[in-house]
């Protein structure tokens, strides 16, 4: 009896079908791991929103950026102590390590109280440097999975952080910023949005006038590879430096047609964007209103560090994931609209006294100024 067999023609024929499905089956399986990570963004964000408000039950305000009285006073409250700003280990804590005890890791803040309290480590050292345990790692190199976005390509090890004397420990990273409002001003903020300084101004609701649905409390930026300490050029990352008009369209320009940033009169900083997300520092876990989603980082000065307006980024398509003070999650668009040239945009100068014309007044960086103040009196629809 004859038997049947492919001819090479049909086997051909048969791999170039499956090659095809494949083909057609590959983007939508992405699509849906992407569906499925950015849902996990939105949930984590969720639960730093009910966090900041568990925290705003127990002790009537929202953490600070920088300047957390819980953290950076002299801990001997019965003399009433004023607080330390004089010393990075306890004034330069940023607004996450507060909210430790409320996602469940207080032993890890009980770590950091610690620290501050004993003044063995600055809130970005990976490592104590003095006290029983120097030398050994610090609370700020634990990698806290409630910082990080899931669709963020993050790496680990030697990739990434402030090199400590032990080579082999980094600090912790983190994708998650607190709103500090929309004004561009060096080092410190003009308390237009729901985080500032402690010393100055403590979130509370009663102080969102325009509505805890139309204030942005937190949203997402991206890390990216990891870059180590080497100059970086992919938007999500990196700095362009020295932008000292401060005008958005300037920022803006540094945006390249293939999506990285280009500098000519400026200079390309390290992308260090979310590595310490333990220090207060714009860029590490703070952002402006100011640019639109997955525009250039721009700095006013040399210092990619404090005087950088981070703008908001992500890996997921088309836009970010933002949690309103109401605790509302939301994608907003890139294409959001970002300034409205009936309102005058402060320039040039990085001091705060040049918002005060518009320091209670509508924003000059449109629906998204709007939704970054929380007392600009703007009555927005959100996209």
């Amino acid at each position: 009896m004859k038997k049947h067999a492919f001819t090479l023609v049909e086997l051909l024929v048969v791999i170039a079908i499956i090659g095809v499905l494949i083909a057609l089956l590959l983007p939508a399986v992405q699509a849906a791991r992407e569906a499925a990570r950015r849902m996990q963004c939105n949930n984590k964000l969720k639960q730093l929103a009910l966090a900041c408000h568990n925290m705003h039950d127990t002790l009537k305000h929202f953490p600070a950026a920088v300047h957390n009285k819980e953290l950076s006073i002299d801990f001997n409250k019965a003399e009433g102590l004023a607080l330390d700003t004089a010393h990075d280990s306890r004034s330069s804590i940023g607004y996450l390590a507060p909210l430790l005890p409320y996602i469940e890791l207080a032993a890890l803040y009980e770590q950091v109280y610690a620290a501050a309290k004993n003044k063995t480590c600055k809130a970005w050292e990976p490592v104590y440097t003095s006290g029983a345990q120097s030398g050994e790692p610090s609370p700020y190199s634990v990698m806290v999975s409630a910082f990080l976005c899931p669709s963020d390509p993050i790496k680990t090890g030697t990739d990434y952080g402030f090199l400590s004397p032990n080579p082999g420990i980094y600090n912790g990273l983190n994708n998650y910023r607190a709103c500090t409002g929309d004004a561009w001003v060096a080092y410190r903020w003009t308390t237009r949005g729901i985080f500032d300084q402690g010393t100055s101004y403590l979130g509370t609701i009663d102080t969102i006038s325009d509505g805890t649905s139309n204030t942005m409390l937190l949203s997402e930026t991206s890390i990216g590879p990891g870059v180590g300490s080497a100059n970086y050029s992919g938007l999500k990352g990196g700095v362009v430096l020295n932008v000292t008009s401060r005008k958005q369209a300037d920022c803006i320009s540094y945006k390249g047609s293939d999506g990285t940033l280009t500098a000519t009169t400026a200079n390309l900083a390290s992308g260090r964007c979310g590595h310490r997300w333990g220090s207060w520092h714009p860029i590490f876990t703070t952002f402006r209103a100011l640019m639109p989603p997955n525009t250039p980082n721009c700095s006013s000065g040399a210092d990619n560090i404090e005087q950088t307006n981070i703008s908001v980024s992500s890996y997921h398509s088309g836009g970010v994931n933002v949690v309103f003070a109401d605790g509302a999650v939301r994608f907003i668009s890139e294409t959001i609209n970002a300034r409205d040239t009936s309102v005058t945009e402060p320039s040039g100068s990085t001091a705060p006294n040049d918002w005060k014309a518009i320091i209670r007044s509508k924003s000059p960086y449109g629906v998204w100024g709007a939704l970054g103040s929380r007392m600009g009196g703007e009555n927005v629809a959100i996209p």
